[in-house]
């Protein structure tokens, strides 16, 4: 949402909040930008009945706020919901009206499953990864969809050990990494799992780690290769003696990562 729309409407005194995102809404110019750029995110959580009043005693849209409402009790998808406010709006041409339902109709033809990991994903990328943790789990735990292969289910595997990963919790990050490598296979997950386990185990407990499977000690070296490239890199990077302040900081991360090139 890097484009500013220029508001010629009311503007709420209280913000539609969409909580998810934690994103405030003062306009129905900015609520219907965040639905043509956030097409995932539009579900029951922002098309709901608080909307309809929002858009009803906020910005005096009462006709708008009656269709949101007969849409609700009729069970209308939320999606088709979504493209009567984009028509009801008077902002959109007939042309970019019809553009945004037919990619709401693509939206519509995927697995459901398929669309909460997108939408997961997504949190993932603005920083929302408790939130992400969440949708990852719920797919996990429910009934898993025969229509899509067990790859997709290590992917939400892997998508998971990496939310884990960005908020330093190594222990259910390798849990999760073990589970995707064992349903795809595929030997960035190992690499991850070995890498994880390195963060949280103890060094005695790590090297008997790696004793116990030639695949893991493999895959250590490969990791410790990668980490010496990284610091050579580093070392181009930042001559000695300059911004000696971040060089500190440098050598602070350093000690969680040198005794694993030993």
């Amino acid at each position: 949402m890097g484009s500013l729309i220029l508001c010629h409407r009311k503007k709420a005194y209280h913000p539609y909040l969409i909580t998810r995102l934690n994103l405030r809404v003062y306009s129905i110019e900015e609520l219907c930008y965040f639905i043509c750029n956030n097409l995932y995110f539009v579900d029951e959580l922002v098309i709901n009945r608080a909307l309809a009043d929002w858009l009803d005693d906020e910005l005096d849209l009462s006709k708008l706020a009656d269709t949101v409402r007969n849409s609700l009790d009729n069970e209308i998808e939320v999606e088709e919901i979504a493209v009567s406010i984009l028509e009801g709006s008077n902002i959109y041409t007939v042309s970019e009206v019809n553009k945004m339902r037919s990619l709401f109709e693509l939206l519509m033809k995927q697995q459901p499953i398929e669309r909460q990991r997108i939408k997961a994903d997504n949190l993932v990328k603005i920083g929302k990864t408790e939130d992400a943790i969440l949708i990852y789990q719920e797919m996990l735990d429910g009934e898993w969809n025969t229509k899509v292969p067990k790859e997709f289910y290590g992917k939400i595997y892997g998508s998971l050990g990496a939310a884990y990963g960005k908020n330093f919790l190594y222990i259910e990050a390798a849990r999760m990494y073990k589970e995707a490598y064992s349903l795809t296979n595929k030997q960035d997950y190992l690499k991850a799992y070995v890498y994880s386990c390195f963060r949280y185990m103890s060094k005695d407990k790590y090297s008997k780690f790696l004793a116990g499977n030639s695949e893991y000690s493999k895959m250590n070296d490969i990791i410790k290769d990668e980490i010496k490239e990284i610091h050579k890199e580093v070392s181009k990077d930042i001559p000695d003696g300059y911004f000696s302040k971040e060089r500190r900081t440098v050598r602070g991360v350093d000690k969680t990562i040198n005794p694993m090139l030993k």
